[in-house]
């Protein structure tokens, strides 16, 4: 399932490329463990820059008169207003969304597409109808009919559960981005400066499925467990009237 993930990485990038997936795992190490402490400000950054990076390519993809930079300044500060003022609703979005990229890589390791294919060949796409169109070409039958239910039922899931346990879904969340980074840049930085580390990953799919299960749920726990309790009102009235009570007799 990470070799799905990864495939569009270059196999021979260079050696100040390969350490920044390097700093990226690391990065996604953190995120991991201690990710929904800043979650409003890292959610606003990681939206602005997914903003830009569709900004410019958006004008070639929708065929758009428009100036690459400007439409990818515009959707990086709409994207990261918004995420600003409705942090709880695009994390829920964004769990809803890694949940889907997750179960189509499962789906993709049960019911492989053609030979050759790869995510690469997604990014060379001249438009956004052509990429699309590539994907869902490259589908065999059953990919199309048990990717798409397992990708439409990840994506009911992690807005319901940021609905109904908005707290819960920010420790899973910011768990899941951070095992998704160590994953990604962690492989493909091995891949580059240690090749010989991947003979100790998992091959099998059920190992791999329950490793990112395990490290999603410790990350979750560790971030719940070491979070800062919020403070009731009753207990800030409480609080008032015993200070107003030692205030009076004092």
């Amino acid at each position: 399932m990470p070799d799905d993930l990864v495939n569009f990485v270059p196999a021979d990038v260079s050696a100040a490329v390969a350490w920044l997936f390097a700093a990226g795992a690391l990065i996604g190490a953190a995120l991991w463990l201690v990710g929904a402490r800043l979650g409003r400000s890292v959610l606003t950054l990681l939206m602005v820059g997914a903003g830009a990076a569709v900004g410019l390519r958006l004008p070639a993809w929708l065929g758009l008169p428009i100036s690459a930079w400007t439409s990818a300044i515009a959707l990086a500060l709409l994207l990261g207003i918004v995420a600003f003022a409705l942090h709880r609703l695009w994390t829920a979005i964004g769990l809803g969304i890694l949940l889907a990229i997750w179960a189509g890589a499962v789906a993709a390791r049960l019911y492989p597409p053609e030979a050759g294919f790869s995510l690469r060949q997604l990014l060379e796409a001249g438009s956004l109808a052509e990429m699309l169109w590539r994907a869902w070409s490259a589908m065999p039958v059953e990919l199309r009919r048990v990717g798409l239910f397992a990708i439409a039922a990840a994506i009911a899931c992690g807005i319901s559960m940021g609905l109904i346990w908005p707290r819960l879904t920010g420790y899973v969340f910011w768990s899941l981005v951070g095992v998704s980074a160590m994953i990604v840049c962690g492989r493909a930085a091995m891949e580059s400066i240690h090749p010989e580390l991947l003979e100790f990953l998992p091959r099998r799919l059920t190992a791999q499925c329950l490793s990112v299960g395990g490290m999603v749920l410790f990350g979750a726990l560790v971030q719940w467990r070491t979070a800062p309790r919020p403070t009731s009102a009753r207990a800030h009235a409480q609080t008032r009237t015993t200070n107003a009570a030692q205030a009076a007799c004092g």
